[in-house]
This record gives structure tokens, C-alpha cells and sequence, in this order.
């Protein structure tokens, strides 16, 4: 199991300002007391609205540092994605979708959901989220489930990028 220094360690040798930037996105996730302390809500604040609407770069430089935190992630021990994994559920990234309000609720809207509504509550996003959710899982393949990695996270990034 590799710490985070390590982690940050391995991906400087192999790419030092990725590394900057992961340590950056880490200090704001965990506010210096540990990896433990990031829960999935957390992360997605922080990569659906606090990197796009808090730090003052580029749109490609704020994708650096997005791909960045995800290659320190990648030499982490398993455990730890397959922990923030397990957490995303229906209620959490409805709530996260609600609050920001912003591509997911344009994919929802696009879909037919929604309609009318200027400002969904968080318990109307979950409840179109589900419904997508079980479309999709109940017309879905396990085979094409398992190649796309199927789960709300993917729900809710085709949701944002197939209205752009």
C-alpha cells in the first residue's frame, strides 16, 4: 500500500507539475489531515464546482490538475478508489447535481426531466436520476456495464457532457 507521500513521490519522477497540481488539489481536498478525510461528496464538490469555479485558471489547466489528481489516486492503494466507489449512490450525486446546478441538470432537462422546474429540489434530481440509473441498468448488458465502468458517476459525466 503506498501512502500519499509516496504516491505524490512516484508521480513527481514521473511528471513533476502533474505532481504540483495533484499535491495542490490533495491540500484543498483534505486540508492537510489525510486522505481519510475525503469522502465522494467531497471530491465531487471539489472537481464540479470548486476546481471550475474557485481556482483561477484555464479550462485546460483546471483538466491538468482534474487528471492530475487521478494519476495520484491510480498509485494509491486500490482500496482507496474502490472505497470512493462504493460511496456513490443516487442521494449524493443528486444532492451534488441540485447544488450546482449546472450540466447535469441540463442533461436531465434534455432527457425530458424536470421540465418546468426552475430550481429542482434535491429530492426532484434524485428521483430523475434514479429513473435514469434503472433504464440504464435495466437495458444495459453486464458485459457493457463492465467495459463502461457503469454507475452514477458515469451517469451524472454523460448527463454534463452530452448537452455541451
Amino acid at each position: 500500500m503506498m501512502s500519499e507521500s509516496q504516491a505524490l513521490e512516484t508521480l513527481s519522477r514521473e511528471d513533476p507539475e502533474a505532481a504540483g497540481d495533484a499535491r495542490a488539489a490533495l491540500a484543498w481536498l483534505t486540508g492537510d489531515e489525510g486522505l481519510e478525510t475525503i469522502s465522494l461528496l467531497r471530491l465531487q464538490e471539489f472537481l464540479w464546482y470548486a476546481l471550475p469555479v474557485k481556482w483561477p485558471m484555464s479550462t485546460p489547466g483546471r483538466v491538468g490538475v482534474a487528471k492530475a489528481l487521478g494519476r495520484c489516486f491510480a498509485n494509491l492503494d486500490e482500496v482507496f478508489s474502490a472505497s470512493v466507489d462504493q460511496l456513490t449512490d443516487c442521494e449524493d450525486v443528486g444532492e451534488v447535481i441540485a447544488d450546482i446546478d449546472a450540466g447535469g441538470l441540463k442533461g436531465l432537462r434534455a432527457l425530458g426531466y424536470l421540465d418546468g422546474i426552475s430550481k429542482p429540489s434535491k429530492e426532484q434530481v434524485t428521483a430523475a436520476l434514479r429513473d435514469v440509473y434503472e433504464y440504464l441498468s435495466a437495458n444495459l448488458t453486464e458485459r457493457q456495464k463492465r467495459l463502461m465502468n457503469f454507475g452514477m458517476l458515469l451517469i451524472e459525466h454523460t448527463l454534463c457532457n452530452w448537452v455541451w
